[in-house]
């Protein structure tokens, strides 16, 4: 079995009824979990994408300079597409693995029971960093007055 990005490739050795029955088995697993859009996070869309903010990058300058208000929304609109396009393909292309649960969903604890201890130390390190910050602010503000 090999696992890529886009698609997997199974393998067999033999052409035997249980090697059949096993790639079966692994399709009727795999298939419905497979990522609905994952052909949109190649990277010839991303030159599709870089193309369009080019072409339209000089009219959208110009509606900042001359005010256009239409303009410079649809270009901010389009800008934060972009952006959230890039980080959820560069999410998939370096971040996604294969994971395969032999489980039920019913069966498997929830998310929160699972992750209940990585959630308290995240809580944890964030109040230490809120306390620290605030404290940081406050002490440079005591000593600008100075």
């Amino acid at each position: 079995m090999n696992f890529e990005s886009d698609r997997i490739w199974l393998y067999a050795g033999e052409d035997t009824i249980t090697n059949r029955g096993v790639l079966v088995k692994v399709k009727e697993v795999l298939k419905p979990r497979r990522l609905r859009f994952g052909w949109f996070s190649k990277t010839g869309w991303s030159w599709l994408f870089g193309s369009i903010i080019g072409v339209f990058l000089e009219d959208f300058i110009e509606g900042i300079i001359k005010e256009t208000w239409l303009v410079i929304v649809v270009g901010i609109a389009f800008g934060l597409i972009f952006v959230v396009w890039v980080f959820w393909a560069m999410n998939i292309q370096t971040k996604r693995y294969s994971l395969i649960i032999l489980k039920r969903r019913h069966e498997q604890e929830s998310f929160w029971k699972r992750n209940k201890d990585k959630i308290i130390v995240a809580l944890i390190a964030s109040l230490i960093s809120g306390i620290l910050g605030v404290g940081g602010t406050l002490l440079i503000q005591l000593l600008t007055k100075m």
